[in-house]
């Protein structure tokens, strides 16, 4: 017993103790709770806890029911995420990581099976993130294997959600996110390291893509007189390909200016809060060969049920790439400093013919009134706060904020984020602006964030003739509908 109270008292004293090598803005916390277990520091675990509440009014699209009920708009208040890490390593140039927690649990939503809008909210279900291990070869080059978030494309797909800029993310960064991967990673094997005096950053990864599930890509479908199945296996229109049989590579390299950041984790910072001084230049790609399908053309017209098998589809690749830039730039000295930071990326990505995802963060739309809506708005996907996110087309992101100077009760940061999206499948290209203000209680460990975002919404065909790619319905611009989200995010 008195050995194990000594053995406590060292772990506490030890978790209190840090320094200022990972600091987030703040002269606190500085690299968090560390225990060392050597004297020299070289092995050691470290343990990394957060949690982001968010309380949201939404308009909601056209027609919308939540909970049984049509609603126009809509108050909640939701857990987008609670996560915990631990990571270390044994000496020798190793590293081991764990990361584990939920995401995105509402009033009806707590990622049950299939994320199933009208099933039981309470008691959402852990599950790992990341856990992974890797070693060092030479000092150039690191080799890893597991479940791992080294990803390709961008420095935004390899976002950290503890120091971003704006609210989040801007979600199609993340090109495959829970349908062919959980949660944006793969089972995989990835190396990474920093060549010439580290000014080149890199990482490349061969990934195991995961089946996607029933709700993504059927197992049984009604072909229909047009060629299409109840549930969204289309002939002109690509959707995820449950019988895929490659790997999928990505890759991201990019230059360093300026300060150097660091590569222990995969993890990207969104902004330094004048801490660095950065400008870096990347590019990625993704691939994945046989990732998305489209039904073959059936022999006969007759409508009936068809089981959906491999040779009833024709496999086409996921092929994205992506180049970006990111500037940090602290201005002034000591406690007068402010700084600028600034990002913007272009991505190309091709998820075969007219494919096209909705997507809404934590969104409780379940249906569609045809009491509040016509039937030009009932597009299937788009009901509650969703909009095109990601699918085949073209895509530019931009974000930028300027970080006031410190003061007695901490810092602002005013920011505005602009997503410019021409899907192939769509009309009129997505455009979505939005702004918001951090405040920084201290640093990103303590922080409030307001954020606006004007979301556009939209109105399909349902008359033929059809004057959409390859015959289908045109979807096209038809208004734009409000949301508030107000965050607050502690972060250990």
């Amino acid at each position: 017993m008195k050995r194990f109270s000594r053995f406590s008292l060292l772990l506490i004293c030890c978790l209190g103790l840090s320094t200022n090598a990972f600091a987030q803005g703040s002269d606190t916390y500085g690299a968090g709770a560390r225990l060392n277990l050597d004297s020299a520091g070289t092995k050691y675990i470290r343990f990394i806890t957060w949690v982001q509440i968010w309380t949201r009014f939404q308009e909601q699209n056209p027609g919308t029911i939540i909970n049984g009920n049509p609603v126009d708009n809509f108050f909640d208040i939701n857990v987008r995420r609670a996560r915990l890490v631990a990571y270390g390593s044994f000496g020798k140039g190793s590293l081991f990581m764990f990361h584990i927690g939920i995401n995105n649990q509402t009033f009806i939503n707590a990622q049950t099976a299939g994320n199933d809008p009208t099933g039981p909210a309470k008691r959402p279900q852990p599950f790992v993130h990341d856990i992974w291990y890797e070693q060092r070869i030479i000092p150039e080059l690191y080799i890893g294997f597991g479940l791992a978030y080294w990803k390709g494309l961008s420095r935004m797909t390899n976002a950290s959600t503890l120091n971003l800029l704006g609210i989040d993310a801007p979600i199609f960064n993340w090109l495959t996110i829970d349908a062919s991967d959980q949660f944006a990673r793969m089972p995989a094997i990835y190396i990474k390291g920093q060549l010439f005096e580290k000014r080149l950053d890199y990482r490349f990864a061969i990934n195991q893509p995961f089946r996607p599930g029933e709700g993504v890509a059927p197992t049984t479908s009604t072909i229909t007189a047009t060629g299409a199945t109840t549930a969204g296996q289309l002939t002109n229109v690509a959707n995820y390909n449950p019988f895929f049989q490659q790997k999928s590579f990505d890759g991201y390299i990019f230059w360093q200016f300026f300060d150097i950041e660091a590569q222990i984790l995969p993890f990207m910072v969104g902004t330094y809060l004048g801490t660095k001084k950065v400008f870096n230049i990347g590019a990625g790609f993704y691939y994945h060969g046989d990732g998305m399908s489209t039904r073959k053309a059936p022999a006969s017209r007759t409508a009936g049920v068809q089981a959906l098998t491999a040779d009833s589809l024709n496999s086409h690749a996921i092929a994205a790439f992506g180049v970006d830039a990111f500037l940090e730039l602290p201005i002034g000295e000591g406690a007068s400093r402010s700084s600028l930071t600034a990002y913007a990326l272009f991505a190309r990505y091709d998820f075969g013919p007219n494919n096209i995802r909705y997507v809404g963060i934590m969104n409780m739309g379940a249906g569609f009134s045809p009491q509040t809506s016509t039937p030009e708005q009932r597009i299937p996907g788009l009901t509650g706060i969703a909009y095109p996110l990601i699918g085949t087309g073209n895509h530019f992101f931009v974000q930028a904020g300027y970080a006031f100077p410190k003061t007695e009760i901490g810092r602002f940061m005013p920011y505005f984020m602009f997503t410019f999206s021409q899907f192939d499948r769509l009309k009129d290209p997505m455009i979505l602006p939005e702004l918001g203000l951090n405040y920084f209680i201290d640093g990103h460990h303590a922080k409030f964030t307001l954020h606006y975002r004007l979301r556009p919404t939209y109105r399909q065909e349902v008359t033929p003739p059809f004057t959409g790619p390859d015959g289908l319905p045109a979807i096209s611009r038809d208004g734009s509908k409000n949301e508030f989200i107000l965050q607050a995010m502690v972060y250990f």
